[in-house]
């Protein structure tokens, strides 16, 4: 597949697939940049489709194999959508060129010099982070990030003339072997996506085959506290840390009226002192990886510094999206057990004396089953919880034997609260506030969707 550059492309038609989703809307960006007049298809209307339509992208919902026609010279479609498709059906029918958005990104890194953020937490605000640092310097990439971002204009995609490129690279199903990185920025490997991977030895086998795509002269920045990513090995490697020897590493971290403060040290010499707006050990990792690799690509400390320190956060990231009864509601993507644990522990150093009820909406029949324990202990942080039935995946999960009420069984909590789904949760929990409060919304499925408009009726 040939992807053509700003500078090359000419007007054509390209239909997209799935359009609602976060990351291909990201690819939308681009190829309306590229000179493509775009439209594209979804099941229904949500935030993504809302800002498409904005932008003048014609969405239609439902998908019907007659908004596929001859005259589109491009075909892309969302890895959540089923290749059953009758619109991918009719598109390969007609001889149309048809690519997932993982193989179009792909073929878009070989393109770029790429930096490529993966892992499995982590990597959206790392990525976030590292496009905001380099974002106002002469290397002026193009950035695409799984989120939007309000410091890149709130968009998930900017466009810049150089040739890099730093872009969310995604583990799910191997995906970001497609990829052709020039540098790699790996956060983490956990268990997570069993429905692919048969162990964790084979997630740390896939991370590996992902280094080994870095060319003689790559990079690898990796962090040495994930005991798996410490074993990895590149031609060129640098390090960051909290616990651990790193050649970044992260010092005296405290928390004080609602940010955070860390010193750093490259090798052994102390290079400063930054602040973090957002809450979470988690987070100073994140920004140890973006301050390694900006620093290694030349960039000033006292400019990263100073990104940093106005980093405000993402979308569905530690995200305020209103308040109640004097109650601030937060919405957050976590759905992983450790990014669930170390979410509310986040939330616990930044309101340390409030009364943290969470509604939490599990993500996935089959990461539901094969985690449940794990489950059960993170969600344990809550002082309160109530827990929605689990968002069914479309295409992805089968089995649909094992259910919320499952993880309430193992769970060790007496304030705990079943609702069949997001709005229930939203009703139960919003009548149980008092002032001395914090709501959190949590979850990858539609419980944010949902949460959000029902704000909106109180």
């Amino acid at each position: 597949m040939v992807v053509k550059t700003y500078a090359k492309a000419k007007q054509k038609k390209a239909f997209v697939i799935g359009i609602g989703g976060i990351g291909i809307s990201s690819i939308v960006q681009y190829l309306i940049r590229s000179g493509y007049s775009v439209s594209g298809s979804d099941i229904a209307p949500n935030e993504v489709t809302a800002r498409l339509q904005k932008q003048g992208v014609a969405v239609v919902f439902g998908h019907r194999k007659e908004h596929i026609t001859r005259d589109f010279e491009l075909i892309l479609y969302s890895t959540a959508v089923p290749l059953s498709n009758e619109e991918i059906t009719q598109a390969n029918k007609l001889g149309l060129p048809v690519y997932s958005y993982k193989e179009y990104l792909g073929a878009l890194s070989a393109r770029y010099r790429t930096i490529a953020i993966c892992g499995t937490h982590g990597k959206t605000t790392t990525t976030a982070m590292i496009g905001c640092i380099l974002a106002d310097t002469d290397l002026d990439p193009t950035v695409i990030v799984g989120t939007y971002v309000p410091q890149l204009a709130n968009s998930n995609f900017r466009h810049g003339t150089s040739n890099y490129l730093v872009v969310e690279a995604d583990e799910y199903r191997a995906d970001m072997l497609k990829l052709t990185p020039a540098i790699e920025v790996l956060t983490n490997i956990d268990a997570d996506h069993m429905d692919y991977y048969r162990d964790i030895d084979h997630v740390y086998d896939t991370f590996q085959s992902f280094v080994d795509k870095l060319p003689a002269d790559g990079l690898l920045v990796k962090n040495n506290d994930d005991v798996r990513l410490a074993q990895l090995t590149a031609s060129r490697t640098v390090s960051y840390g909290i616990r651990s020897a790193a050649d970044y590493r992260a010092l005296d971290r405290t928390v004080t009226d609602g940010q955070q403060r860390f010193s750093v040290t490259h090798g052994k010499k102390k290079i400063g002192e930054f602040t973090l707006q957002i809450p979470g050990a988690f987070n100073v990792l994140n920004a140890l990886a973006a301050i390694a690799c900006a620093s290694e690509l030349g960039i000033p400390l006292d400019h990263i510094r100073q990104r940093l320190a106005s980093y405000h956060g993402s979308w569905r990231r530690f995200e305020q999206i209103g308040s109640h009864n004097q109650v601030p509601i937060y919405s957050d993507y976590g759905h992983h057990p450790t990014e669930i644990q170390s979410t509310l522990q986040a939330f616990r150093e930044f309101f340390p004396t409030k009364k943290l009820l969470l509604v939490f909406q599990p993500h996935s029949y089959s990461r539901t089953e094969k985690l449940l324990p794990a489950f059960a202990q993170a969600l344990t942080l809550a002082d309160e919880l109530i827990l929605c039935e689990i968002y069914d995946v479309a295409g992805r999960d089968h089995d649909h034997s094992v259910s919320t009420r499952d993880i309430m069984a193992k769970l060790d909590h007496r304030r705990v609260w079943y609702a069949s789904d997001p709005l229930e949760g939203m009703k139960l929990a919003t009548a149980k506030l008092t002032p001395g409060h914090v709501l959190v919304i949590m979850g990858a499925g539609d419980v944010d969707a949902i949460a959000r408009t029902y704000l909106q009726t109180l």
